[in-house]
């Protein structure tokens, strides 16, 4: 019995540490971890993925930038509410980079939190020479994951909801 847990003991800290650098890595370029589809934290980890066609949120968020980075305007997957105020907006600028003018150098994506209905992914990038720093809100409609929110950041607080500017509730 005592050998019996002993090799608990040894295995359950190799787990935990297997499933903490499998988050870690997961992001390929950042970390990983859960919000509900309400939006609340709910915390304890991620949740078991649910059943989605198309990319993942990081894998999204990385298609965006690479976009810019080839000198072009991508066309993220926003959600249907989203869309919509988007395409009525006058926003002046680029959503993602508010900015008229762009040139992407360098990017890093990392996802943040994760559930199985949203996640959040957050961005640092370096447009005209200035560092950014922001965050895709993703839920999950039809199937697929979608943008129900984008934040610039400035020392984690937020500085700018692409959801308030455009007079849509915030997510829950």
């Amino acid at each position: 019995m005592f050998l019996g847990l002993m090799a608990a003991a040894l295995v359950l800290p190799l787990t935990v540490a297997a499933q903490m650098r499998d988050l870690v890595q997961g992001g390929r370029s950042g970390s990983a971890s859960g919000n509900s589809a309400d939006g609340n934290n709910l915390g304890g980890g991620p949740a078991a993925p649910r059943a989605t066609t198309g990319p993942e949120p990081a894998a999204i968020v990385r298609q965006i930038f690479e976009t810019y980075r080839a000198d072009k305007i991508p066309k993220p997957p926003w959600s249907p509410a989203m869309a919509a105020r988007l395409r009525r907006a006058d926003l002046g600028a680029d959503p993602i980079l508010s900015a008229q003018d762009f040139d992407i150098k360098s990017f890093n994506v990392g996802q943040i939190s994760r559930t199985s209905d949203a996640a959040a992914v957050e961005v640092r990038f370096v447009n005209l020479g200035q560092s950014k720093h922001s965050v895709f809100d993703f839920r999950i409609v039809d199937g697929k994951w979608v943008i129900a929110n984008y934040r610039f950041l400035s020392a984690n607080a937020p500085i700018s909801d692409l959801r308030r500017e455009l007079k849509l509730p915030p997510l829950k």
